[in-house]
């Protein structure tokens, strides 16, 4: 039996990294977005966190060590007092990871880095991890379905450090709307040790010009703000560029239906 079981948790732990690829998973990557927090329209976001070391591969291998910095809205992470946590075996799940994780519960909405450590807190650049989350809320009642039950989510995966962007390289993201059924918010999560300005371009789907506009992001800290009001077609992309080099960033997109909370994140490109 423990051949059999050995020989089950190899060939999981394989169609796992396989599945996932080997681009997607890092010794250090981001999750842009999780939430414990009240949204609009009677929402209340949570996020389930899934972390996976993709490299574990034999029962008995040393459980790997991660650093876990959270970036805050509208602040910045303490980097001077991490947090750590060991994943048993290959895989570790919240289901409401800044109430389940943190002690006493984190409230608001961040960013989570993970990065694969020694025991001693160095990075191991040799670490494989991936993570994927649910950002999740109870339906919001609608006419005709006051209490509908049910829940409304999206999903993110984890973005490998080495795919976020340079401070004067643009992020495009494509596939958004905001208008008076929808809203749009963008999220900017700023890598750098110092406070940093980056300039928003909105190119509506109606005939009209784009417009910009600037957000500062704080040190080591992350934004998630509504885009300025306006019904901008039925499709709506956004770039994101920092006016500095020096630094890096990653940076998301989410639209919510206003009459179920229901909608959709997607990651820039660059």
């Amino acid at each position: 039996m423990p051949a059999v079981r050995a020989l089950a948790l190899f060939l999981l732990t394989f169609a796992v990294s396989t599945l996932f690829g080997q681009e997607t998973a890092s010794h250090r990557i981001v999750l842009p977005v999780v939430g414990n927090a009240a949204g609009g329209n009677g929402t209340f976001f949570k996020s389930t966190v899934t972390l996976l070391d993709t490299k574990y591969r034999n029962v008995g291998s040393t459980p790997q060590r991660v650093r876990v910095d959270f970036y805050p809205r509208g602040g910045s992470a303490d980097l001077s007092s991490p947090v750590f946590l060991t994943i048993p075996g290959f895989i570790e799940h919240w289901s409401n990871f800044l109430e389940d994780f943190y002690s006493p519960a984190r409230t608001g909405l961040g960013a989570l880095v993970f990065t694969a450590v020694d025991a001693n807190g160095n990075e191991q650049t040799d670490g494989r991890l991936f993570a994927v989350s649910r950002i999740y809320t109870a339906q919001a009642s609608t006419e005709g379905c006051v209490t509908p039950g049910g829940e409304v989510s999206q999903s993110l995966e984890s973005v490998p450090y080495e795919d976020i962007a340079g401070g004067t390289q643009t992020g495009w993201i494509n596939g958004l709307r905001n208008d008076a059924r929808f809203r749009t918010n963008i999220g900017i999560v700023n890598h750098s040790a110092s406070a940093q300005t980056f300039t928003v371009t909105l190119f509506p789907f109606t005939g009209d010009d784009p417009s910009s506009y600037e957000v500062s992001v704080p040190a080591h800290g992350m934004i998630h703000n509504a885009i300025p009001p306006g019904d901008y077609g039925s499709s709506l992309l956004i770039s994101i560029r920092g006016k500095e080099a020096g630094f890096f960033f990653n940076a998301y997109g989410s639209t919510v239906d206003n009459a179920t909370g229901d909608g959709w994140t997607f990651r820039a490109a660059y």
